[in-house]
């Protein structure tokens, strides 16, 4: 009951995220903005979800050493981001008001993401967290799909601003669902050490942890410096989230460009379905993704989506003149492993680092990833406006790898010091 209120909640926080992307070839024309400039309605965005997540986040340590509740904290971000997501397409007029209101908009939802992964993965032990963190995360994948998928029909039938306003009107439900999770949770986030230290304190064997995920290292003298493991799960979050939110901005306009011949309403409402449809898959491979990495390990489950994932942003700058199949079948493979990796790199984080510095850790990964993700929006919007789509996608694509290089380096490092464990005297 409580991880389906949390679901809910994050679903209410997310539906106006993606509501800007299938509405932007209507908004360039109104509001008269280039691809780079309209690429800073997502940045802003992205500018204060990292703000209020690296506040909540660090409030959340504090709260639990305290021993104080911190759910209530997650309906009234959920409700400030509903309240921006209404308020934009009714006040929005210009480049400066809607980058006013998505800032807000993205402090809301900063307030409820990874708060909720904090909250979640003190819920449970490390053997089960994947499915959790899993599931909660897929849940924001959702309501992205049937954002991107609705918000394009209803716009093409009745304008942008309509069209936006229905997934405003639809967000209030994250934080009435935010008010349930808070009121049905009798759960007290855990004093320094948690579930898992305590268990180490007790004779007997140790507690399970998921396979492939190597011991944190030591903690480091300043309580804000993270270790090795934290850095590079928090670098390989930033390089998927430069791949996933450049793809989320820019997908549908850019399908809407190759369909513009059946005019602008019927390819927006086209590109809408087909991007729409390809975030659905991933919601449930992003659940899958996190069970898979409890059972594979997590680098290893993460590597092989990284893989796969910048493999198909890549093509996705070749499909002009592809037949309809093809490109169904590139964006199948795409939607089922854009997200798939993405509460891996959450749960390594909240694994790697101190029981009671998690929150401080989860900060580091919001920043470095969303720093990343904020950024990546306007420099593929920027590439395409100068050099064409082929090099904004190949720049998407770029991200993955930045990911997979920091896992590398960190397995190679802990490799490097188990063996001189090894053959020391």
């Amino acid at each position: 009951m409580i991880l389906a209120a949390a679901c809910l909640t994050l679903m209410g926080a997310f539906l106006t995220q993606s509501a800007l992307s299938p509405v932007l070839p209507w908004l360039e024309a109104s509001w008269g903005v280039s691809h780079a400039q309209a690429g800073l309605l997502f940045s802003a965005y992205q500018a204060g979800y990292i703000l209020s997540s690296a506040l909540f986040l660090v409030g959340l340590d504090r709260r639990q050493a305290r021993g104080e509740p911190a759910h209530h904290l997650l309906w009234q971000a959920a409700g400030l981001a509903a309240l921006a997501g209404t308020a934009f397409p009714l006040l929005a007029r210009g480049l400066a008001s809607g980058v006013l209101l998505r800032f807000l908009a993205g402090v809301g939802l900063g307030g409820v993401y990874m708060p909720g992964v904090n909250l979640l993965a003190r819920m449970v032990p490390s053997t089960r967290r994947g499915r959790f963190v899993g599931t909660y995360v897929a849940s924001s994948i959702l309501a992205q799909g049937l954002s991107l998928a609705v918000t394009g029909v209803l716009a093409a039938r009745w304008g942008w601003r309509a069209g936006y306003l229905a997934m405003g009107v639809a967000s209030w439900v994250g934080p009435v669902a935010g008010l349930f999770w808070a009121r049905g949770s009798s759960l007290v986030p855990p004093r320094p050490g948690g579930e898992e230290r305590a268990a180490a304190a007790r004779p007997g064997p140790e507690p399970a942890r998921a396979p492939g995920l190597l011991e944190p290292p030591p903690r480091r003298l300043s309580p804000w410096r993270p270790g090795l493991g934290v850095l590079a799960a928090a670098l390989a979050y930033a390089g998927h989230t430069w791949e996933l939110y450049g793809q989320r901005a820019w997908l549908t306009p850019y399908l809407a460009e190759g369909l513009a011949g059946e005019g602008l309403g019927a390819a927006v409402t086209q590109a809408g379905w087909l991007a729409g449809t390809t975030t659905l898959l991933g919601a449930v491979t992003t659940g899958l993704g996190g069970a898979l990495s409890d059972r594979w390990g997590r680098p290893l489950t993460a590597a092989a989506l990284l893989l796969a994932s910048s493999t198909t942003t890549l093509l996705l700058g070749w499909i002009g003149g592809w037949p309809p199949p093809l490109v169904w079948g590139l964006l199948l493979v795409s939607g089922l492993t854009l997200t798939a990796d993405s509460p891996i790199f959450s749960i390594m984080v909240t694994e790697l680092a101190p029981p009671d510095g998690v929150g401080r850790a989860q900060a580091w990964q919001t920043v470095l990833g969303y720093l990343s993700g904020g950024i990546s929006p306007w420099v593929l919007g920027l590439v395409a406006d100068r050099w064409g789509w082929r090099l904004a996608w190949a720049a998407g694509a770029a991200g993955p790898w930045v990911a997979m290089g920091a896992l590398a380096f960190y397995a190679l490092r802990m490799r490097q010091q188990a063996a001189r464990t090894v053959t020391a005297p």
